[in-house]
């Protein structure tokens, strides 16, 4: 682990970025029979290296994949011990003990018990799992105990500023962990599109802009986060609705986006590895947190810099005309709904 909270790999700082949930649900819904190849192509020449979240191994995909959160399960004694051995031979970076560790259901003594146990077994790779921060499943703790916590934020549920909201929150709870001494590597995991079920949007999973997409990882780049994955729903359809296909081409747009967003990340990779931490300046509408009076969500212009960049992000879903003075130039620009600006 470095100085600024990313992955090291023989000593050298490691941008990773990773595919969740995407290896072995060819054919479920979006990812269609046969095509998991020329995708996993697709994510690999934009910029992704990691595979998140198996609990087998892909030894095809080896040569050119990283594993992150590689999942012992069940999580026994016997099970963490047979895969930390295996994974003596493999590129895995991190070891998960639970699929999706949820605060309301997941015990911290018996995860830490988990991690121990791989410890002993001879793990080279950190601790860490995907952890949940939605209402009611928030997991307290896992900051001050994970060496690899990944919180899980979606942008197709929920309404768009309240979706933010949720982000912002949870990622300046890993700051104030980060700002009283605990060291884990910084992370986020973003699910640009949900599964398929019944239980979000009746089948039909909010679609979020192009906007949405780079703010949400933008928001992350600004607080420090150094991996990111991408928790693909819409491979899964878990429940039989029948409206994938329907939603393909906007769901197919924002598979570009991603793309897109990686692709920029991997030709920034010296600002996103660099050690030295964003700072956050005052903008121009103020950021104004959650209350009956925004409707209990955040309100105006985040905004940092870091190495002579900076980037100014749009909270609210209607268009502001922002301004920030930043160190190196003031900047005024009109930011359209959850829009952006990279300077």
């Amino acid at each position: 682990m470095g100085p600024g909270g990313e992955f090291r790999a023989d000593g050298v700082p490691l941008l990773v970025l990773s595919l969740n949930k995407f290896v072995g649900w060819e054919g479920n819904a979006w990812l269609r029979n046969g095509e998991l190849s020329a995708r996993l192509q697709e994510a690999r020449d934009a910029g992704f290296n990691a595979l998140a979240a198996l609990n087998w191994w892909v030894s095809d995909l080896e040569a050119n994949w990283w594993y992150v959160l590689k999942t012992a399960t069940p999580p026994d004694g016997s099970t963490i011990a047979q895969v930390v051995s295996e994974s003596l031979t493999r590129p895995v970076l991190s070891f998960g003990f639970a699929h999706e560790f949820h605060g309301s259901q997941g015990s911290i003594p018996e995860w830490q018990s988990m991690c121990a146990e791989a410890k002993r077994a001879g793990a080279r790779g950190l601790c860490g799992d995907l952890v949940m921060v939605l209402d009611g499943h928030q997991s307290p703790g896992a900051y001050d105990v994970m060496e690899h916590p990944v919180p899980e934020y979606t942008i197709s549920e929920f309404s768009r500023d309240s979706r933010i909201t949720r982000i912002f929150d949870d990622l300046r709870k890993q700051q104030a962990a980060w700002d009283a001494g605990r060291r884990f590597v910084r992370s986020m995991s973003i699910t640009p599109v949900a599964e398929f079920a019944s239980f979000i949007g009746s089948c039909r999973p909010g679609i979020p802009t192009q906007n949405e997409v780079w703010r949400a990882f933008l928001l992350g780049l600004a607080i420090n986060v150094k991996h990111f994955d991408v928790l693909w729903g819409a491979n899964q359809n878990i429940t039989g609705c029948g409206t994938v296909e329907e939603l393909r081409p906007q769901i197919d747009r924002v598979w570009v986006d991603v793309l897109t967003v990686a692709r920029w990340l991997r030709t920034n990779e010296s600002l996103v590895l660099d050690p030295t931490p964003w700072q956050q300046v005052p903008a121009t509408p103020p950021l104004e947190p959650p209350s009956s009076s925004t409707n209990w969500v955040w309100r105006g212009v985040f905004a940092a810099h870091k190495g002579g960049r900076g980037v100014l992000i749009n909270m609210n879903d209607v268009s502001v005309n922002a301004a920030v003075d930043f160190p190196f130039a003031r900047v005024t620009a009109t930011l359209g709904p959850s829009g952006y600006l990279i300077v």
